[in-house]
């Protein structure tokens, strides 16, 4: 995808009227089954602690259209981002994650820069994220301590 779209969708992402929200929802139905690495991390920033109408729904559904391990990777990538702006995205889009791919969050977490593992082990930390899988207790104890 090109620089253009990745300006349109963060600009609309913004959603700050009805026109902008149903812009957003078509950038984002563009990139259906086109989900590079660079589209996924465009994706991943476009969650906030703002409300989002629905709109982050079809981000998902795109997302699910992807590699798994480019979303992971792009998730991850987000995560000090996220924990700061949108701490309950953060939570939820992991859980997700671990609680269906649990070997590829491992495999892409052990990849990534410390400070990232520190994140995502913060998180996994929370009981709510550990009730989704039992196993996070394992991958929790195989990431790197800060």
């Amino acid at each position: 995808m090109d620089d253009n779209w990745i300006k349109k969708v963060l600009k609309a992402s913004e959603r700050l009227t009805p026109e902008q929200e149903q812009e957003f929802v078509n950038l984002v139905s563009e990139v259906s089954g086109k989900c590079s690495l660079e589209v996924a991390r465009a994706l991943m920033k476009t969650f906030s602690d703002k409300p989002d109408y629905g709109t982050q729904e079809r981000v998902n559904s795109v997302l699910a259209t992807a590699d798994r391990s480019i979303v992971i990777q792009a998730l991850l990538e987000e995560l000090p981002r996220l924990i700061k702006e949108a701490p309950e995205w953060a939570n939820s889009l992991v859980a997700q994650e671990v609680n269906f791919r649990i070997k590829s969050v491992e495999d892409v977490a052990l990849k990534m820069p410390k400070n990232v593992q520190n994140i995502l082990k913060e998180i996994l930390r929370n009981d709510e994220v550990v009730a989704f899988n039992m196993e996070v207790k394992k991958l929790r104890d195989k990431l790197a301590i800060g």
